[in-house]
């Protein structure tokens, strides 16, 4: 008996989880389904389709009608039918579905091509996997070959609840094809499709009848630059903007009026529509210059609904207030979703207006024949999981099916650019292409941009932002209809002026400008030549110019490096010096290598030589040695005798990349390097070993290509040689080596990944956060005392070294003047906000060593709060 595993997928597409539901008087039944063709039965309406690799689809179609039950029909095109013997559960191809129609509340769905299949509640699938369980409960799911595959129908004999726009169906699904056996009947080879492809879950929502308004197109053309380098608000002047719901309608906060006397108390009312439970709430009270004066906390109650209650006369902070303008925020959960609204103590006073927290401008240049989109979102959670996705006919031809002119862009924060999406009847959602779109990220949300060449002044579009709250996965179309197989309901345009609009964005001259700087790359060999098949090679697969970025910001920096690559050979004389060196400084690995003298039972190096290298092997023992040399002796040598003599080297305009090309026939022993260094701010020395290159002392780093990587596994067992667990006897990894490479082409491959690896994040790194210097900074650290202060002296020369903290931070950023600021206070000090003292107050004090309090206790804060 051999038991079939679900297998995970890691996948860097980013489409739309969201899937249209049809509402209609009469679904299609099982009789239909078993007696018309898929196109006969289901031809007026638009699926939900994958288009796999081989262009084969797998389109679903999902109905709910006065019954009030849902209806599933899934087919799928699979021109191979293979079929294993005494596999657990299924021996052919399979579709497996979870389906939520209400909360903690799914159902398992599953069909074999050849075999049984059935409806039964989630929490049986364990039982089920494991052969435990066999039965059916809730609804029953019909098969049926077709001409290019097979089919199914699912149907509930219990009542679902219809979905809604807020409350839809939460799904996933995979589809197993098993593409090759054995003659015995024993899996050779499977694919995995699934849904959705990068969130763990999607949703059905229903189509509605909400009528599609016209989108207000302005005449004119704006590019990715236009969108990086001057500033939105100059290049949107004069724009006509589309507001829209935000996806996020997690938190809705409202009072019953906006004008309140000192005597009232004021009931801020929240609604929470989530399906997570449990989680805290948090209403804070701003003025208008944005200071805290009142915060209050509760658990989200599940009815979603609840009021905090603020009685004005007694909130100290608020009486004080020299404005009489207020905010109200109400958070759900831990920097999570939020919203807000005004309100006001006094008469005759006019509040502030909430503006479009989401909303996007569309370009269209008849001359060009291109289409632009500006989008912005504001996002207070800000997960890091979040897009925008843009679904475009480019021609206004696609009224009932999808055709070749329909193209996708999905932008998202957690990516740079814009991944593309084409069509072939469904969406091909593997292929990776990508279009000219970015995004620019902020702490509270996000810009997003895309540009369309190829577009006819009729095309239509939808446009679907989806939210991933951290709690939910929140979605929103415009039009409501958007759905990326409902074409007819895409949105017609609406032309804002037949004549291109003067931008003051045009004219404008940003101060942040896109140079390009040339840079010369010095390949430098020693120990061989550069042979010209190897050489054409490694060009071919290097990159020839590179652009780094601000991860923070999804943006670019500013500058685009073009590489210019020399290939140089060392001499002769120079390689074997160089090698000299390295045998009279090379130190023994403690007089042996891991794994020297347990020949019978191998470890450490012992099944790498014996996998690969039996040269080394002689009457069941190793006739090699193994070394290790000083890293920054290497460096100083390469320094000293071939970086310096050459002008060529010491070019500012250039970065020099050494290869170290030394066989057994130059040194007759195996080597690695090692540092020994010591942390200036520890005093503390660091190890390393296994290391297979250094350098950044100078303009140069060196690449050891025959140098032995110390791999983390080396020193434990490996019971079997031939399975694949436990150690990598072949070291077919990225810490491979000339001992084991025997091709041109996987020699090329090693040289080119390093160089490429080099020049993107050693060489012209990209940034962590925005590269912007100031002259002077100023670092405040504050110290809170809970306890009193009479330990502070100790505790800060403990724990807190001023001088030190400014010499690292004057390493990082030499040409700025620091200041480091150290204040203290006891929790009690009336400068601390109530809500700090609070906080440091709710401290639990738990024994370091469980059940040994007298060995010292520590304070733990809850994080949520």
């Amino acid at each position: 008996m051999f038991v079939l595993l679900i297998q995970v997928i890691d996948a860097d597409a980013i489409f739309t989880p969201v899937i249209p539901i049809y509402s209609i008087n009469e679904a299609p039944t099982i009789n239909d389904f078993k007696k018309f063709s898929q196109s006969d039965l289901v031809g007026d309406f638009n699926p939900y389709s994958l288009v796999r690799d081989n262009g084969e689809r797998i389109d679903s179609y999902y109905f709910y009608d006065k019954s009030k039950s849902p209806r599933l029909l899934i087919y799928i095109e699979d021109s191979t039918d293979e079929r294993l013997e005494y596999y657990r559960p299924f021996n052919s191809d399979y579709f497996l579905m979870s389906f939520e129609a209400e909360k903690n509340k799914a159902y398992f769905i599953y069909a074999e091509r050849n075999g049984n299949s059935c409806v039964f509640p989630f929490e049986k699938f364990s039982e089920f996997w494991a052969g435990a369980y066999s039965g059916c409960d809730g609804g029953a799911v019909e098969v049926k070959q077709t001409e290019n595959g097979f089919g199914l129908y699912v149907k509930f004999f219990v009542d679902i609840p219809k979905p809604t726009v807020d409350n839809g169906y939460v799904v996933f699904f995979d589809y197993v094809d098993i593409t090759e056996s054995d003659e015995d009947g024993k899996l050779v080879k499977s694919e995995f499709y699934y849904f959705p492809d990068v969130w763990s879950r999607g949703k059905i929502i229903p189509i509605t009848n909400v009528e599609t308004q016209p989108i207000k197109v302005n005449s004119g053309k704006i590019v990715v630059d236009d969108f990086l380098f001057k500033p939105f608000d100059v290049l949107t002047e004069n724009l006509q903007r589309n507001p829209f719901s935000c996806a996020d309608n997690t938190v809705s906060v409202s009072t019953k009026q906006q004008l309140y006397s000192l005597n009232d108390v004021v009931s801020v009312d929240v609604s929470i529509k989530t399906d997570t439970d449990g989680e805290r709430l948090k209403l804070v009270i701003y003025d208008v210059d944005s200071n805290i004066v009142e915060e209050k906390f509760t658990t989200a109650p599940s009815s979603g609904e609840m009021s905090f209650l603020l009685d004005l006369n007694r909130v100290e902070q608020l009486q004080k207030s020299p404005k009489n303008i207020f905010k109200a925020e109400v958070e759900f959960g831990v920097d999570g979703p939020k919203d807000f609204t005004y309100f006001a103590i006094g008469e005759n006073i006019s509040l502030p207006k909430k503006t479009d927290e989401c909303y996007f401008y569309l370009t269209y240049d008849k001359s060009s024949k291109s289409a632009a989109f500006l989008i912005e979102v504001n996002d207070p959670s800000n997960s890091g999981y979040d897009q925008v996705q843009i679904f475009v006919d480019r021609q206004g031809d696609s009224i009932d099916k999808l055709d070749q002119n329909d193209i996708s862009y999905a932008i998202g924060t957690s990516n740079i650019g814009a991944r593309e999406y084409t069509t072939s009847g469904g969406w091909k959602t593997n292929e990776k292409h990508y279009g000219d779109g970015r995004i620019v990220q902020r702490s509270d949300g996000y810009k997003a941009f895309l540009y369309i060449d190829n577009v006819s002044e009729n095309f239509r579009f939808a446009i679907e932002q989806i939210d991933n709250t951290g709690f939910d996965l929140k979605s929103i179309r415009i039009p409501n209809n958007g759905f990326s197989t409902t074409p007819d309901f895409w949105a017609d345009t609406e032309m804002f002026g037949d004549t291109p609009l003067t931008l003051k964005a045009d004219k404008y001259q940003p101060d942040e400008l896109v140079v390009t700087q040339s840079l010369d790359i010095n390949l430098i060999l020693v120990g061989d030549e550069w042979p010209s098949e190897l050489k054409q090679m490694i060009e071919k697969n290097l990159n020839k110019k590179y652009s780094p970025f601000i991860h923070s910001e999804l943006n670019r920096a500013g500058i685009t490096y073009n590489y210019n690559f020399n290939f140089i050979s060392v001499s002769e004389s120079e390689s074997n010096s160089l090698f000299n060196y390295i045998k009279s400084e090379s130190k023994p690995w403690k007089n042996t290598f891991y794994g020297e003298s347990d020949f019978d039972n191998p470890w450490g190096f012992g099944p790498w030589i014996q996998a690969n290298h039996t040269e080394w092997i002689k009457h069941d023992v190793y006739t090699v040695d193994f070394k290790i040399m000083d890293a920054e002796k290497m460096e100083s040598y390469i320094h000293k005798n071939i970086i310096s003599p050459n002008s060529q080297f010491s070019d500012p305009s250039s970065a020099n990349l050494v290869f170290l090309s030394g066989d057994m026939d130059d040194i007759d022993f195996l080597h690695t390097y090692g540092l020994n260094r010591k942390d200036t701010s520890t005093n503390r020395y660091h190890d390393a070993v296994g290391m297979m290159g250094f350098g950044g002392k100078h303009n140069f780093y060196f690449f050891d290509l025959y140098s032995v990587p110390w791999h983390p596994t080396q020193g434990f067992f490996d019971n079997d040689f031939e399975d694949d667990f436990g150690y990598d006897k072949k070291w077919q990894n990225d810490m491979i080596n000339l001992h084991d490479i025997h091709t041109t082409q996987r020699h090329a491959q090693l040289i080119s990944d390093y160089v490429n690896n080099s020049t993107a994040m050693i060489i012209t790194p990209s940034y962590l956060y925005e590269p912007t210097y100031k002259s002077d900074y100023i670092v405040d650290i504050l110290l809170i005392a809970d306890g009193g202060l009479v330990d502070i002296p100790a505790l800060t020369s403990e724990y807190f070294d001023e001088i030190k903290i400014k010499e690292q931070l004057e390493e990082l950023a030499p040409y700025s003047n620091w200041s480091v600021n150290l204040s203290v206070y006891d929790v009690n000090d009336k400068e601390l906000s109530k809500s700090v003292q609070e906080v440091i107050k709710s401290k639990t004090v738990v024994p370091i060593f469980k059940d040994f309090p007298e060995l010292g206790t520590v304070s733990i804060i809850d994080d949520e709060n």
